[in-house]
């Protein structure tokens, strides 16, 4: 796709390419645009610097416009409170975000108490994050924990009901982590709305889960997710096809491998990936996934012997899968 891309853009003029929200260490993936020799515009907006020239930085806000935000946040406009937030968080908006609404929805929160506890902490957005965690319930920090290990840019609420056990309260736990401003509804849906969760709120809870209770979260919504997948091969398509779903499997398989969960379970996850590239006919990623399968296998990674039935039927769909491949 890249390079037909690129081909069909040389031979255009009065073109503008827009690479949006890159994170950390992903200006890579689009090096070759970045070195291209081109005629029009590429506007690349990243939290990094590497790799690009004719930087514009976006700047903190300023303190009247801190103001502002605060103000049309907050319930009580006390302009101490105003002030509180525009003075501690130095016009870091998402610090504002999160402070007003810890003024607004914790009740009792004392405002000295608080200030004291900003001054002292070297990091404003994790005890932002610790506060409104200790005020979720027990299913809405779950939730939390998991959203954090999705592409956390785009996850629908049918991907949620699939990560969790808490179905019941699933409407309630994501109206708390709304309401404290953790995550964010980017496209208005009765029936299946999609949500972001912001880069740095995502990043934090990792950091403080750390790798041992990121590795736990992952495996329950992983658990979660797998018995959430019909296994008719129509119900199963529809699912895969749905919004987020697809694009969240391919991140919680990699989390899967970065925090080395059951490689029984990884198996099952890349089976649906191979399922939905076999049915897009995506040979280049096909390949790779075969190439995975062929190299644990030779390890003698698998073994049968102590595999239960549901992983039996993941390695033998596997083994089908890699039949299609080589047959096209």
């Amino acid at each position: 796709m890249r390079k037909d891309l690129m081909v069909y853009l040389a031979n255009k003029d009065k073109w503008l390419l827009v690479f949006d929200n890159l994170k950390i260490g992903e200006n890579k993936k689009i090096e070759d645009f970045i070195n291209w020799e081109y005629n029009d515009n590429i506007i690349v907006c990243s939290q990094d610097a590497e790799l690009l020239s004719n930087i514009i930085k976006a700047n903190a806000f300023t303190k009247p416009e801190a103001a502002l935000l605060a103000k049309n946040i907050l319930d009580n406009k006390n302009p101490e409170l105003i002030n509180v937030l525009t003075q501690e968080f130095g016009g870091y908006p998402i610090l504002v975000v999160q402070g007003a609404q810890i003024l607004n929805q914790i009740q009792g929160l004392n405002l000295e108490e608080y200030k004291k506890k900003i001054k002292s902490s070297k990091d404003k957005i994790e005890l932002n994050i610790k506060l409104v965690s200790n005020e979720l319930k027990p299913s809405a920090k779950r939730l939390l924990d998991g959203i954090a290990l999705l592409n956390n840019q785009s996850f629908s609420k049918e991907l949620l009901n699939s990560i969790t056990e808490d179905k019941n309260s699933l409407d309630d736990d994501i109206y708390q982590l709304s309401k404290f401003a953790l995550i964010s509804n980017i496209e208005p849906n009765e029936v299946n709305p999609i949500f972001e969760m912001h880069d740095v709120i995502a990043k934090k809870i990792l950091q403080i889960n750390g790798d041992k209770g990121n590795k736990e979260y992952l495996e329950r919504s992983v658990t979660n997710l797998l018995n959430s997948i019909p296994k008719s091969l129509v119900k199963g398509r529809i699912f895969r096809n749905a919004k987020t779903i697809s694009d969240n499997i391919e991140i919680i398989t990699k989390n899967a491998e970065k925090y080395d969960i059951s490689i029984y379970k990884i198996l099952e996850l890349k089976l649906n990936l191979l399922i939905q590239y076999a049915h897009s006919s995506d040979l280049y990623n096909s390949k790779k996934l075969v190439n995975w399968f062929d190299k644990n296998d030779q390890k003698g990674k698998f073994k049968l012997w102590i595999m239960n039935n549901e992983e039996k039927f993941a390695y033998a769909a596997y083994l089908g899968r890699i039949g299609w491949y080589y047959r096209t």
